[in-house]
């Protein structure tokens, strides 16, 4: 049993230091840490590309659409790199899987390139677009309040 009753969140690190090691303190950080690069450079760069435009009318509206579009273009483009890098982080297949080349090359394999493209997406649409669209907003109407 990996996790047996634990006392405090150290005796907890401990515990799974002593059953995993190291290293599984960090499984899947390099690669969250791509991605999230990956988002984040898009959303910016799409936002503020489009907003920094002559013709454009910074409206709620405008920000509200161009913050979900920004906040879309990142899982798009990402979306087969997370699903490989969430099937590789899945407990369910921590001995199936050594590396996240041998998830995608299984996951190619036998579920096909459609699912990669497009397993979980318009969920992360949702949240990421929405969130983004959100947050957007806020920052225009700091940026109007002089905050």
């Amino acid at each position: 049993m990996l996790f047996r009753s634990v006392k405090s969140y150290l005796d907890t690190i401990k515990n799974i230091y002593e059953q995993k090691g190291l290293k599984s303190f960090y499984r899947g950080y390099f690669s969250t840490s791509i991605r999230q690069s990956i988002n984040q450079s898009l959303n910016l760069s799409v936002y503020y590309g489009i907003r920094n435009r002559e013709d454009w009318v910074i409206t709620p509206t405008n920000t509200l659409l161009l913050g979900m579009f920004s906040g879309s273009c990142g899982p798009i483009v990402n979306n087969s790199f997370d699903v490989v890098k969430t099937r590789f982080m899945n407990k369910r297949y921590n001995l199936k899987y050594k590396t996240m080349q041998c998830a995608f090359k299984d996951i190619l394999k036998n579920e096909g390139i459609i699912y990669l493209l497009t397993s979980g997406l318009g969920l992360r649409i949702l949240r990421v677009g929405l969130g983004q669209a959100i947050v957007f907003n806020i920052i225009e109407i700091l940026i109007d309040n002089n905050v």
